[in-house]
């Protein structure tokens, strides 16, 4: 690659060398014109001052003294002079015998003069063999031409005269040209060499060195640079000391949290990991290799699959006898994805055991329970018992605690996914018409509204009736539990491949802060509201388990004291 002061100084040196020489051929040119314009003058004058003397000779007819004359004038004045009379014939001629020259009345110039102009040309001549500049003139007596009185010079001489021309006029370009590559060096020189520097304090600035500094006089565009540069040197130092404090501070951070971490760029490539992630990997991790060779997990690419669709995908995987939380995330600016991984194995095998407990502790007490209540229906047989309403009382709570212990049972079971789906195709509006007459009552009573727009045309789909029912039981039994007045409205449209449910009451609402955890099993938003209402925070988590159990997922939006909306979509 060329420098750049080669190139200023190439660039000058063919500026330079293409206007020198356009100088030179349009000065030689506008100096030849110049000069045989002078001649042609030159020639004329001395046409005119012999035009009296020839019309005299050929008046006479003396054709002799005509030539004597002409010989005469044109070696004293170092011209050839020739008189053509009407017919063409050469009268007189300072240089050849007039006798012996041919008829010039098809010469250029003579043919010009007979019509009575001035006629000029720089041609060869056959009589002298040289090239010559003629100009001839008409003679004319009593407005009638006579004859042709004709002057002409040797080329050869204005061309010496011109070449000389030309020599001086190539050596002037030639000292020009040469001050004018001194100059251009000198200018290209001074112009590129702090440039140089600076290419020099860039190198040395890629290369993490920070202590450059350019020292410069010059107060025009380039003397700006360079205090530009030493500013921004300044600044980039500056803020790389805050950058490695912050850098030093985010590695301190990630080292200390006890998640592992990796990050993948939209090639595949690993790029960064943290000692938490060797350490679940229980192997070096080595940058620049495909996500897929470091984590052998059908799952885990499935979920980096997934995240092309999506911002974001979460599961759990096991390596190495651990159970993961994996959480993913894509990095829009730099389009790269950020995995997290949480061990959740000790959260899983504390959930097993609890969920172990309360199944065991479901199975003791249903045994006493179911004994009371046989107890409690004999009671009610009697017919001399007294308080009575205690016995219904006791009844009550006993049913409630069955009814609790039933729903802790089949919730075990179905996040145990040992509870087998029978399904069958199901048509929706069939269905909810099968359901809506259990809650008809309460309905009357509080007066609400219910609606139903369910489409004839709505696809059916595959599904275990009997626990969609229960989806659907929990959900209208909660909208008419919470809804004091005002509708409920239960939809379906389909969406692709999917089914869309919307069930919404114009209810008290869930507040905000609740709407993340009503989904977990035994909470209750307002424990006093719920133990007056019968609730025992068991329904929505069945009814979430039973739908992912479908492959399908459920969404609620509320606004306390506007009501609630749940969403569920099914595949087809």
């Amino acid at each position: 690659m060329r420098k750049l002061s080669h190139k200023l100084f190439l660039s000058f040196f063919f500026i330079t060398l293409f206007l020198s020489f356009f100088i030179f051929i349009f000065s030689y040119g506008l100096i030849k014109r110049t000069y045989i314009k002078e001649l042609k003058k030159h020639l004329k004058d001395v046409n005119f001052s012999l035009m009296p003397y020839v019309s005299e000779f050929i008046e006479r007819k003396d054709y002799k003294a005509l030539d004597e004359f002409v010989k005469q004038k044109g070696e004293k004045i170092d011209i050839r002079i020739t008189v053509i009379d009407t017919s063409g014939n050469v009268l007189a001629d300072s240089k050849e015998d007039p006798s012996l020259m041919e008829n010039h009345r098809g010469r250029p110039e003579i043919s010009v003069a007979f019509k009575g102009e001035t006629g000029t040309s720089i041609r060869y001549s056959e009589t002298v063999k040289e090239e010559m500049l003629y100009l001839a003139l008409p003679i004319f007596k009593n407005e009638r031409i006579i004859g042709v009185l004709r002057t002409s010079i040797f080329m050869k001489d204005i061309n010496k005269l011109l070449s000389d021309l030309r020599k001086r006029i190539l050596l002037i370009i030639s000292i020009i040209l040469i001050l004018s590559w001194i100059i251009s060096l000198l200018i290209s020189e001074n112009f590129s060499s702090p440039l140089k520097e600076l290419l020099k304090s860039f190198k040395k600035l890629s290369q993490g060195e920070f202590n450059v500094k350019i020292l410069t006089k010059r107060k025009d565009e380039i003397g700006e640079l360079t205090e530009g540069f030493n500013d921004m040197v300044s600044r980039m130092e500056k803020l790389f000391e805050e950058i490695k404090g912050e850098r030093g501070k985010l590695f301190a951070l990630i080292s200390s949290i006890p998640d592992g971490i990796l990050l993948i760029n939209k090639r595949g490539e690993v790029i960064f990991y943290n000692e938490k992630m060797k350490e679940i990997l229980k192997e070096e991790i080595e940058k620049g290799k495909f996500y897929f060779q470091v984590i052998k997990v059908p799952e885990f690419g499935r979920m980096v699959e997934e995240i092309e669709q999506k911002k974001g995908a979460r599961g759990e995987i096991e390596i190495h006898g651990k159970i993961l939380f994996c959480n993913l995330k894509r990095i829009p600016e730099t389009d790269e994805i950020l995995a997290v991984f949480h061990d959740i194995t000790e959260l899983k095998k504390l959930d097993e055991i609890k969920r172990e407990l309360i199944i065991n502790i479901s199975h003791e007490l249903k045994t006493p329970l179911t004994a009371i209540k046989g107890f409690v229906e004999t009671l009610e047989e009697e017919e001399d018992i007294k308080n009575r309403r205690y016995i219904e009382i006791i009844k009550n709570h006993i049913e409630r605690l069955m009814d609790i212990i039933q729903k802790t049972l089949f919730l075990s079971e179905l996040e145990t996914g040992e509870i087998p789906l029978e399904l069958e195709n199901i048509n929706l509006k069939e269905l909810i018409s099968d359901i809506i007459p259990i809650f008809e009552k309460r309905l009357k009573e509080k007066k609400i509204n219910l609606k139903i727009e369910i489409g004839d045309n709505l696809l059916e789909f595959r599904a275990d009736r009997f626990k969609i029912e229960q989806v659907f039981i929990n959900l209208i039994d909660n909208a008419v539990k919470y809804t004091e007045k005002g509708e409920i409205r239960i939809s379906a449209e389909r969406e692709n491949n999917n089914i869309k449910i919307e069930i919404q009451d114009t209810g008290e609402g869930i507040p905000e802060e609740h709407l993340l955890r009503i989904f977990e099993r035994f909470y209750v938003v307002n424990k006093a509201r719920d133990r007056k209402k019968g609730g025992a925070g068991l329904g929505l988590s069945i009814v979430k388990h039973i739908i992912l159990l479908h492959n399908g997922k459920i969404d609620v939006e509320s606004e306390k004291g506007k009501g609630t909306r749940f969403v569920i979509t099914f595949p087809v």
